[in-house]
């Protein structure tokens, strides 16, 4: 039996109908499960706390040993200073300090502002210079 031209195109346009309900079934389908994993990995990100990529915590990784060296070098420094002794001051220097505590003597103020060695450094100075 022959089957007409209208039939072909009638029966061509139900199968292209039925593709494309089983398509966008398809489609929703995926969405629905894209939609599902996308909730899981959001729930799993907040739970755990874990950075998605490990160039954050490299970057942390060497931002706190970069403190630790700092911390280490000022440690280090701090108990150098400790260790040396400072330079002593020159002669010309502490005869100038004697001089200037003898001339101001009676001015407590400047003595104690305007001199760069104590008082009693001075008055140790001044003996030793009398002797």
């Amino acid at each position: 039996m022959p089957v007409s031209s209208a039939t072909k195109s009638s029966t061509a346009r139900c199968i292209s109908i039925g593709e494309r309900v089983v398509s966008a079934m398809d489609l929703t389908l995926r969405v629905f499960e894209l939609t599902y994993y996308k909730a899981l990995l959001t729930a799993v990100e907040r739970s755990t706390r874990l950075p998605r990529t490990s160039a954050m915590s490299e970057a942390m990784r060497l931002y706190r040993e970069n403190i630790v060296l700092k911390t280490q070098s000022d440690l280090r420094e701090a108990e150098l200073d400790r260790r040396t002794q400072p330079a002593p001051l020159p002669m010309a220097t502490r005869a100038a300090q004697v001089f200037a505590y003898f001339l101001t003597r009676g001015n407590e103020p400047f003595t104690r502002h305007f001199l760069s060695a104590s008082v009693l450094t001075s008055k140790r100075w001044a003996t030793l210079f009398r002797s």
